[in-house]
């Protein structure tokens, strides 16, 4: 019975046409890796991905859609998920090589509000068979092209059954370049329209010149149905055969390029100019059958559709056209749960044709649609849009190519330059032709230069020599996508059975990989036709790489020539002369006597050495005389029919030998130098001699072995092999000889630190004549203490190490230093509370810090709220226990203050008691509380005697630094000064007062120590007194948020780093007329925009001084 299968049209098509599980048993069969099965079920198979490579966002509907649809076989999950198979025909990426698209900026032309070019004449509505919409959607995009550049008019009507059949079965090469890269693939025609397949593949077969044809040439054979319909004969269509003169070169028009970019709804004008310069272009999206309308308002027989959620495409069309205006209301309508974000669709011509039959499957039976949609701007699916360009078919005749298979892209091949190598066949012998063209695969925004090389030769990877090269063509691609190059104007001509060669350099445009025009050739590669690498020097040959000649990969350089005529080649090319003898380093010229016949078309002759290490040649034929030895230059005629050759001697004219130091009992080789190679002599055949041997010396291998230290002088000689005079080349150099390390010296043996704290290791290498004083320095145990690279050892935590230093010059000298760390205070307990003291009395308070360690007295600072009241000595050790210590009170005057003891280590810790004064002479003092009272404290047996150290008594001087303590503030005294040293915590604003007092002596303020504010990122302002003279290095370093300050009137000196960092300080005013040095990098850091204020009589002074010491763009002004 003869098999026919009905095709449903319009919405039945939606559901049933492209949806064959449930109307015909058919497998989806992968089209070179294209498309995903599908069973007769129309389940997802195992090795199917339900997904595409997006997370998709679930669709409300789907779930309630695939129920409706149960029927009908729908291929859409119960989880929610949009299939990524080819149920309407369109399978996603199909290409073999992953496509890498850049959108261009936004275009500078203003396109219309809406382009309908329908009225103008458009290509028909057609009707899809079965699963074939990408074929459609391609020739579609090429038919509206055609129109647009007048090849013909709207009439026109392109063969998808061509397109299909020969994209399945065998393409014969006229040139016999890639014929084996394509052959049948066993399936049936009705199998091959229903498995699915890519518009970018359908692209890359058409780019091979392989069609379109007409579809009268090759139709889709069927029979119109009474009322409307057809039948697709089925039986008939699989016993088409198809022959080659439907295939290569057989289309009225020559494909010329195509352009492809991804869709971007922010970049739409990429869209509209590439519908404005080649017509229509080719899209996919999602059709899920279901979100259509078909009565949509003001919009004729035009429906329109719109999918609110990420899903794989599924369908091709063809995209016409757009209306930025078209109302997203348009497209609320049944089966539509979410609007567009905004107005405006594309104008979308599908293959589904102008036809109605009612059918209970079809969704809705008033469909009366044009064949055309709108498709809202918005829609989530939208994705792979191009563009073709097709040329006259008499611009070129032949095309040589050797990717021949549809899996054409981008791959990253290693490198940036191409080159393919073409054999001259079209005409057979005797004939020429002219290279009038080059097709490329262009990634986007991809800089490119184009060479063609006239009879080229490749060996060990290198473009050894060429009888003709052409001018460069450079220039950057705007889309990814195929390119036609012009090339008429060059003038390039090839005999036939000579071979040229098509290179293009690129720009990388991946990390690590440059972007090839890579084609498929399914392994049928030969060996010497296309290369890839980083130059011309370094070249791959795609057919023995172990990288790419599985995947049979070849670049995409194309060859489009035409026969020539009246082309006169050259019969012989000759040189003034045939022999030249040259010094090294030394230059002539070779030149061409004559080329004939005279009258042959191109004269032009190129130059190649044998051997470069020997002499070079550049294009004028200027010869360079590079190392000792003999080549040939090589002349050769353009055309490559005609060669000449200059014999070049080159000889030595010297050789050096370069100066050494060695260190006594070491061995040293010298290698001679023989200005830029001497070949074929060797080091043993020269004669060595020492000046003096009891220091140095040589043997016949140049090796020298030194014996004690000074200097001596190596002479070696040899009798020139190339010249008759047997002329004698000396050369001589000198070797200083060195005496090693044999002791290290330090400043200690061992080494004390607290946590965080750091050493500066000083050494030096004896005896002082060692040749090498370097050091290199290692810390055993890393988790104590670590050394860097120039000897400073940081404190790490508890515990001992050892840093060894050790001499760099090989000696093996080294030394050890021993360091301990020990723990930063933790705890500090104090065995007294509040306490209550008369004036004029003395009291021993004692505490307790723990971990105990030796020096915990240095680790430790004890200060007075108020001096005045009652002030506090220095830490020493306890009287009673050794394992505590104590400090004595004065009672100064009635009043109260705080007395605070406190680590200096990392994290601070401390413990604060109050105090009380009375002039009441019935107060009876308290006694203290001692460490042996202490239950806490671990009793010894051991009696320590008081400290012979006198305790100050009020109202007496001491000319001893004593820390004077004022609210917040720290302050160490020097004679009747003092110096402000910190604050006990990090505020933001700072008054420091003109004087502070202590046991009724008055000190004044004249300094601001060095990292008095280190790194205080709390502090917004500070008021300096006017007693300051001083302000020290780094004083207020790394104060990321002080805005301002003024330097008092005076101020002589501001220490070098003082207001490093401070990157918020925008105007300092300098009031005195006093300053005398600013240390470097002293405003380094601070805001860019700040403004530095000096009195004006010293503006051009103050100006030098501070030159480079403040952050660039800051301004010193008046």
């Amino acid at each position: 019975m003869k098999k026919r299968i009905v095709a449903f049209l319009l919405s039945a098509a939606m559901v049933f046409t492209n949806i064959m599980p449930a109307m015909a048993d058919t497998t989806v069969i992968s089209l070179e890796g294209m498309v995903t099965e599908q069973s007769q079920e129309g389940k997802l198979q195992p090795d199917q991905d339900a997904v595409s490579d997006n997370d998709l966002s679930t669709d409300p509907a789907v779930d309630q859609q695939a129920e409706d649809m149960s029927d009908y076989s729908l291929n859409i999950p119960k989880n929610g998920t949009v299939s990524s198979g080819s149920s309407y025909g369109y399978a996603e990426n199909g290409l073999n090589f992953s496509l890498e698209n850049d959108i261009d900026a936004d275009c500078a032309v203003t396109y219309p509000a809406k382009y309908d070019p329908r009225p103008a004449g458009v290509s028909g509505v057609r009707h899809q068979y079965l699963g074939s919409c990408w074929a459609y959607s391609a020739l579609a995009a090429a038919e509206s092209n055609l129109i647009k550049k007048g090849y013909t008019d709207s009439s026109i009507d392109l063969s998808e059954f061509q397109l299909i059949y020969f994209m399945n079965h065998e393409n014969i090469d006229p040139l016999g370049n890639y014929t084996k890269d394509t052959k049948d693939s066993g399936k049936t025609m009705t199998e091959l329209f229903n498995q699915g397949g890519s518009p970018k593949a359908a692209v890359s077969f058409l780019s091979k010149w392989t069609g379109p044809v007409l579809e009268s040439q090759a139709p889709v054979i069927r029979t119109a149905l009474p009322g409307g319909g057809w039948v697709d004969e089925a039986d008939q269509m699989d016993a088409v055969v198809l022959g080659q003169e439907l295939c290569a070169n057989s289309s009225n028009w020559h494909f010329k390029g195509a352009k492809y970019c991804d869709y971007d709804v922010d970049h739409i004008d990429n869209i509209k100019e590439l519908i404005t310069n080649y017509g229509g272009v080719s899209m996919c999206y999602y059709d899920d059958g279901k979100h259509y309308s078909y009565t949509c308002p003001g919009e004729g027989e035009d429906a329109n559709y719109y999918f609110a959620y990420k899903a794989a495409a599924n369908h091709a069309v063809e995209i016409v056209g757009w209306d930025d205006n078209y109302s997203k209301e348009n497209f609320k309508h049944a089966g539509t749960e979410k609007l567009p974000e905004a107005d405006g669709a594309w104008l979308v011509k599908n293959s589904w044709a102008e036809v109605r039959i009612p059918d209970p499957y079809v969704y809705n039976e008033a469909y009366k649609s044009s064949g055309y949609f709108w498709l809202s701007y918005y829609d989530k699916t939208i994705c792979e849009i191009i563009a073709l360009e097709y040329d006259s078919k008499d611009t070129y005749a032949n095309m040589y190519a050797y990717d021949g298979s549809t899996g054409i892209g981008l791959g990253g091949s290693g490198g940036t330059t191409y080159l393919n190598i073409y054999e001259a066949k079209a005409y057979g012998k005797g004939s020429i032709e002219k290279i009038d063209g080059v097709m490329t695969y262009l990634a986007a925004n991809m800089p490119y230069t184009l060479t063609i090389y006239v009879n080229p030769v490749v060996e060990s990877g290198k473009l050894i020599r060429y009888s003709g090269k052409s001018e460069a063509i450079s220039g950057c691609s705007d889309y990814e996508g195929f390119y036609t190059f012009d090339i008429s104007d060059k003038n390039i001509y090839v005999p036939d059975g000579m071979t040229y060669g098509i290179c293009i350099e690129t720009a990388k445009a991946k990390a690590d990989n440059g972007v090839a025009p890579v084609g498929n050739s399914d392994g049928y590669q030969e060996a010497g036709q296309s290369y890839y690498g980083y130059s011309l020097y370094s070249l791959n040959d795609y057919a023995t790489s172990e990288e790419y000649k599985a995947a049979g990969a070849a670049v995409c350089l194309r060859g489009l020539t035409n026969k020539a005529s009246g082309i006169v080649l050259s019969e012989s090319v000759s040189l003034e002369t045939n022999s030249l003898s040259l010094k090294e380093g030394k230059t002539a010229t070779v030149v061409v006597d004559e080329v004939l016949p005279e009258n042959t078309t191109n004269k032009t002759c190129s130059f190649s050495s044998t051997d470069e290490t020997v002499a070079t040649v550049d294009e004028d034929g200027t010869v360079t005389a590079v190392g000792y030895g003999e080549c040939d230059i090589v002349v050769q005629s353009y055309d490559g029919m005609s060669s000449d050759t200059c014999h070049v001697t080159v000889y030595c004219t010297g050789l050096s030998l370069a100066d050494q130091q060695l260190l006594v009992n070491r061995v040293c080789t010298i290698d001679p130098v023989y200005k830029n190679g001497y070949k074929g002599i060797t080091s043993e055949q020269l004669s060595w001699e020492s000046s003096d041997p009891d220091t140095a010396t040589v043997d016949s291998m140049g090796r020298v072995t030194a014996h004690a230290t000074g200097t001596v002088t190596i002479t070696a000689s040899i009798k020139d092999p190339v010249l008759t005079s047997n002329r004698l080349v000396k050369a001589s150099c000198k070797v200083t000889i060195g005496r090693m390390a044999e002791s290290i010296k330090t400043d200690a043996d061992a080494v004390t630190l607290y946590e965080g704290e750091t050493h500066q290791i000083t050494a030096e290498v004896l005896p002082d004549d060692t040749t090498d004083k370097g050091l290199t320095y290692s810390c055993i145990r890393e988790s104590i203490a670590k050394v860097s690279a120039t000897g400073l050892v940081t404190a790490v935590s508890e515990g001992t190490t050892t840093v060894t230093l050790t001499a760099m010059d090989g000696s093996g000298i080294t030394k050890d230093i021993t360091v301990t760390v020990l723990p930063e205070i933790k705890t500090i307990d104090v065995y007294n509370g509040d306490i209550t003291l008369r004036a004029g009395e003395t009291y021993k308070t004692y505490f307790y810090a723990t971990p105990y360690t030796d020096g915990w007295k240095d680790r430790l600072k004890l200060t007075s709220s108020d001096p005045s009241v009652a002030q506090v000595g220095n830490a020493v050790p306890s009287d009673i226990n050794p394992d505590s210590g104590m400090a004595v009170i004065t009672a100064n005057k009635a009043g109260e203050c705080d007395i605070t003891i406190a680590s200096i280590d990392g994290d601070k810790v401390s413990v604060t008691f109050h105090v009380t004064v009375t002039g009441s002479a019935d107060m009876q003092t308290p006694d203290p509380v001692k460490p042996s009272q202490n239950p806490d404290v671990p009793k010894t047996d051991d009696t320590v005697k008081p400290s012979d150290k006198p305790v100050t008594k009020p109202g007496e001087d001491t000319e001893e630094s004593i820390t004077i303590t004022v609210g917040n503030m720290y302050f160490e005294t020097d004679g009747n000064e003092a110096v402000y040293t910190g604050s006990g915590k990090k505020t933001s604003d700072v008054t420091i007062p003109d004087y502070v007092y202590q046991s009724g002596r008055r000190y004044k303020v004249t300094k601001i120590d060095d990292k008095a504010f280190y790194k205080n990122t709390k502090l917004k302002s500070v008021d300096i007194p006017q007693t300051v003279t001083e302000i020290g290095s780094k004083a207020f370093y790394g104060c990321k948020k002080l805005t301002k300050v003024t330097i008092p009137g005076k101020v002589r000196v501001i220490g070098s780093k003082a207001f490093y960092g401070c990157k918020k300080l925008t105007k300092v005013t300098v009031k005195s007329t006093k300053l005398t040095k600013v240390g470097s990098k002293a405003f380094t850091g601070i805001s860019k925009k700040a403004v530095i204020k000096v009195p004006k009589k010293k503006l051009r002074s103050y100006t030098k001084m501070l030159k480079g010491k403040y952050t660039k763009g800051v301004k010193v002004k008046k």
